[in-house]
């Protein structure tokens, strides 16, 4: 009885790990070269509301991109409540993965490139009671970088 309670555990403990959804990660169809998606990108599901990323080139200094190995500075021109953490990388199995982590609440972006847009599936996680983790479609588009941009 108390194998089975500690495999249970070790079960559980492995789903919360892998972001505790179930579901399978996004694979790319072709291998994705980095350099080719730095610049400006349009969210555009699940909702189009004109929030726009910026994808640098620059590896990432941000704590939860620590361990992260390609883990590059993103930036979204969108008013926040507090200074998010947000990252970018390609994973080994040829996905872009964005991450906008504000300690309590986040996303973790999963895309397949496909010419000039990403598509893929957004999880959203928050410490709001009731305010289920969930995974719902994503995607992006190239876009022009605002002006405050420029320079900084």
């Amino acid at each position: 009885m108390r194998t089975a309670a500690l495999l249970v555990m070790f079960g559980m403990m492995a789903g919360c790990a892998s972001g505790g959804s179930g579901a399978r990660p996004v694979r790319g169809a072709a291998p994705v070269a980095w350099r080719s998606l730095v610049g400006c990108w349009r969210l555009v599901a699940p909702r189009d509301d004109g929030v726009r990323v910026a994808f640098d080139s620059t590896l990432s200094t941000a704590s939860s991109a620590q361990g992260r190995e390609g883990a590059r500075d993103a930036r979204s021109f969108r008013e926040h409540l507090s200074n998010p953490q947000e990252y970018w990388r390609v994973t080994p199995a040829d996905s872009v993965l964005y991450v906008v982590h504000e300690g309590l609440w986040g996303s973790y972006s999963e895309f397949t490139a496909r010419g000039d847009s990403l598509v893929g599936r957004m999880y959203t996680f928050s410490d709001v009671p009731g305010a289920e983790p969930n995974w719902r479609p994503a995607a992006a588009v190239r876009a022009a970088c605002p002006a405050e941009s420029a320079g900084g």
